[in-house]
């Protein structure tokens, strides 16, 4: 369930309860429902859209409410990578920036000596009470060599963690191009207020 299934549950009860007014009433809209019923919605859907933005970090609610740990900000990384199909290894050094919110997550790793790997999109993440999180995406490679592919490719990550706010976390990866590996994320950069109430 992400946010536009929250919002389309808010509209449908409203409308149904619309619904109500208007058979109850002799088959007439009672102005007050429906102003009543907006305001709901608007309401809803702002607390919403907090909750999304800010209101899952604070840490009274992890894990019995929220499950998702707040892995986001800055991170120093070191990949393992495999390719299956060639059988060569790799070992990457780099950053990474991870934009969360409750319903999403998105990355953009800058490998130092290989390239930039990007998600194209925020994509749901999911996570169990125990700490096994996990997530699908699209990205895409932008290489320092002009001779490598940089088409879109799918990878599933899943990483474990039993903290709310991890000091370091490994993900797991496979890629549809046969690619396998871990990437260690650790030395989180510190996030000033401000960039604590950004919506990233």
């Amino acid at each position: 369930m992400n946010q536009r299934h929250l919002l389309a549950i808010v509209i449908a009860v409203n409308l149904i309860n619309l619904g109500f007014s208007y058979f109850s009433k002799g088959a007439s809209v009672d102005l007050t429902s429906i102003l009543h019923s907006s305001l709901i919605s608007a309401f809803l859907g702002f607390c919403i859209l907090l909750f999304d933005l800010w209101g899952w970090r604070l840490p009274i609610l992890y894990p019995w409410f929220v499950p998702v740990p707040c892995i986001r900000g800055e991170w120093d990384v070191e990949g393992d990578v495999s390719w299956v199909r060639s059988k060569k290894n790799k070992n990457l050094k780099g950053s990474i920036v991870i934009e969360q919110t409750f319903f999403s997550i998105r990355a953009r790793i800058d490998w130092n000596d290989y390239g930039e790997t990007h998600f194209l999109k925020k994509v749901p993440i999911a996570a169990t009470e125990d700490g096994l999180c996990a997530f699908t995406a699209i990205y895409e490679i932008d290489p320092k060599k002009t001779d490598e592919s940089s088409a879109p490719r799918r990878v599933g990550v899943f990483f474990r963690t039993s903290d709310r706010r991890p000091s370091n976390v490994t993900l797991y990866y496979s890629t549809t191009d046969n690619q396998v590996g871990q990437i260690r994320l650790t030395n989180r950069r510190k996030i000033s207020p401000w960039e604590w109430l950004m919506p990233k």
